[in-house]
């Protein structure tokens, strides 16, 4: 019996060294294959108006402020440009909701930044922008917030507890510096934080291939959405969080379906891809303010 024992766990460790060589060697390739794009040139601030990009103007009360924070997608790395990035999209979908207003947008994200890179380094730059408005009696108010954020710890095999932990500083630090430290009830006056959860990496184009590398990516993702929506949930009513699911987004998440809706390298959202999700962003939206928007 003992030697049965000792015969499987000898073999069991072959298996697990052989897995753990395997995957070290598809991460190498993974990197080698993936071509570094750089982030999305031209301005990070625009205007929108009834689901056009317009010639962007000073913010009016009356109008709406959406800022786009995070990673790599938030930066619009891939795309030509930050109008048919993901910031784009999402503006110009939202100025669907806001007729005849103009929706102004903002992008404060950083390619490779995780949560805590963020919280270290992002919004201490949101932060004293707010700062010096309020020196010249000027208050900024977001409306909406949208996060793209999670995949650089995917990547980087965060535990689903770091993660977790550094989300959720994250966000309450994101939320005090985007609502002036008020911790009003009314959720209107608040504003609304969406979180973009997990996108299926496992069938990108550059990972899908590699087995069994793409396995414990899709594992991992699936960890921690799980993580993202339990942190929006958990801060829902505090901090105005809603976490928005790619699963939920109708998009066709076969290989070859998600091959067409990249950027060249293969790895980030090119503009199809970018208008699906901006249109559940919307929608996400519409159902939070019921109708009054």
């Amino acid at each position: 019996m003992s030697t049965l024992f000792q015969r499987i766990l000898k073999n069991s460790i072959k298996i697990v060294a052989f897995s753990a060589i395997t995957i070290a060697v598809e991460v190498a390739i993974l990197a080698y294959r993936t071509p570094k794009l750089p982030e999305a040139p031209g301005k990070r601030t625009g205007t929108c108006k009834n689901n056009k990009h317009i010639k962007e103007v000073r913010k009016d009360k009356a109008d709406m402020l959406v800022l786009i924070f995070g990673d790599s997608v938030a930066a619009g790395v891939g795309c030509e440009n930050n109008q048919v990035g993901f910031a784009g999209c999402v503006a110009k979908e939202l100025s669907n909701v806001c007729i005849n207003k103009n929706l102004n947008w903002k992008i404060l994200g950083k390619s490779g930044y995780t949560a805590k890179d963020c919280e270290e380094k992002l919004i201490p730059i949101l932060e004293r922008r707010k700062q010096k408005n309020r020196e010249k009696n000027i208050t900024i108010k977001y409306d909406i917030c949208v996060i793209s954020i999670g995949v650089n710890h995917v990547l980087s095999f965060h535990s689903p507890s770091t993660y977790e932990i550094e989300l959720t500083n994250m966000l309450k630090t994101l939320y005090n510096v985007l609502n002036n430290n008020n911790n009003d009830d009314d959720d209107t006056k608040k504003t609304l934080i969406l979180v973009n959860a997990m996108p299926p990496i496992e069938k990108f184009p550059q990972i899908s291939y590699l087995k069994p590398l793409n396995l414990l990516v899709g594992y991992y993702v699936k960890l921690m959405t799980n993580v993202t929506k339990k942190v929006c949930m958990a801060n829902e009513k505090e901090l105005n969080t809603i976490c928005v699911e790619w699963s939920e987004t109708g998009i066709d998440t076969s290989t070859e379906s998600i091959k067409k809706m990249m950027a060249p390298d293969g790895f980030h959202p090119a503009q199809p891809a970018n208008e699906i999700i901006a249109t559940q962003i919307t929608e996400i939206y519409k159902s939070k303010m019921g109708g009054n928007v």
